[in-house]
Formats: structure tokens, C-alpha cells, sequence
């Protein structure tokens, strides 16, 4: 059980490291973290990516289940939203892009939709 503990702190620190190399069509596209918790573009600062953080509501909401895919179901609940893969050295990342060219990644639009989780958004 400690053994796994260890694995699993190391993967999430390397995915600290590669946060930045995602790749979309073959063209790297920069990210910051948000909070800890959402990688968002890297020039948002008041794109439709942030606001969808600070707006999206629960899953349940919109009768969203957790079964299959929550965040790519969650993304396509918002309108004019699209749902693409990213890819990284690490694997595949679903991200929600929006028209004005910004982008989330849905397991963070999945977390900042549980309410107890806006107040953790930086403006």
C-alpha cells in the first residue's frame, strides 16, 4: 500500500513537470496551472476558459452521470464548447475549448463545478 502511496506521488509530481508540453494537432499549446487544481490557457486572463471555471455548475445539474467520460460530457454541456484531446509525453488529456481560443482541461471544469470548490479560483 506505501509502495503504490510513493507511485502515485511521483506520477503526480511529474505531471507537474510536463504541465506545459500538451500538444493539440501536432502544435504544442502553452498552459498555466489555475489554482492548483486546472490547466487553463497560458494568456487567459479574462477568457471564456476562466469564466467557465467560475460559472460552470454541478454535474448533476444537467444530469450528467459519472459514468463514462464526465469532463467531455461536462464541456459539451456548455454552449458553444467543444471537446478535444490533447496530447502529452504523460498521455491524453481531455480539454474544453472555446471560441475565443482558450482552453480548460476538463478535470479541472469537473472540479471547480462542485461548489465547495469556487471559492479556490484566483481572480
Amino acid at each position: 500500500m506505501l509502495k503504490n502511496i510513493f507511485t502515485i506521488l511521483l506520477l503526480l509530481s511529474l505531471s507537474n513537470l510536463y504541465a506545459e508540453d500538451y500538444f493539440f494537432k501536432g502544435v504544442r499549446v502553452p498552459l498555466d496551472k489555475h489554482g492548483d487544481y486546472a490547466l487553463i490557457s497560458k494568456e487567459c486572463v479574462n477568457c471564456m476558459a476562466k469564466r467557465a471555471l467560475k460559472e460552470i455548475t454541478p454535474m448533476e445539474n444537467y444530469g450528467i452521470m459519472a459514468i463514462g467520460a464526465p469532463g467531455a460530457k461536462l464541456c459539451m454541456s456548455i454552449e458553444g464548447a467543444k471537446y478535444e484531446i490533447f496530447d502529452s509525453k504523460l498521455g491524453q488529456q481531455g480539454f474544453c475549448l472555446f471560441s475565443d481560443g482558450s482552453y480548460v482541461d476538463t478535470d479541472g471544469l469537473m472540479y471547480f463545478s462542485d461548489p465547495s470548490n469556487k471559492k479556490k479560483i484566483d481572480n
